[in-house]
């Protein structure tokens, strides 16, 4: 019985400790909260109003592959679009998972792209296969 209780209070603590954690994450600017975004990486090609939607702390990141510039681009896209409709999320989580899957001369393109340019992942995308 000892021995229940000591687990209940450690599991206790561990909840106290994620809810302090959650609630700071959530005090956070929209551009540190979001998956693969830093201040030496701002993606200054999306919007404002894309780098003002944050992503939910409790939001999955889809599962698809890194981006190297050598894969089938609409195959690649296809399987992002699929993941994006399991893992739900707006417009804008959409293009800032997209750009998190960049690597390499992708990446290169990417930081190439105008201020404020990506308006939406429908542009996005289609700036992506061209």
């Amino acid at each position: 019985m000892e021995e229940h209780a000591q687990i209940n209070e450690e599991l206790h603590k561990t909840n106290e400790e994620l809810r302090r954690s959650l609630h700071q994450q959530c005090r956070r600017p929209a551009w540190e909260r979001s998956p693969n975004l830093s201040s030496r990486d701002d993606p200054k090609s999306f919007s404002q109003q894309i780098m003002d939607e944050p992503v939910p702390p409790y939001y999955i990141t889809p599962k698809t592959v890194f981006f190297f510039g050598v894969e089938d681009l609409e195959s690649h896209l296809k399987a992002f679009r699929a993941q994006m409709i399991i893992n739900g999320g707006s417009d804008a989580i959409r293009c800032k998972m997209l750009m998190g899957k960049f690597t390499g001369k992708t990446l290169q393109w990417f930081k190439g792209i105008l201020d404020g340019h990506i308006t939406s992942f429908p542009k996005f995308s289609k700036m992506f296969k061209e």
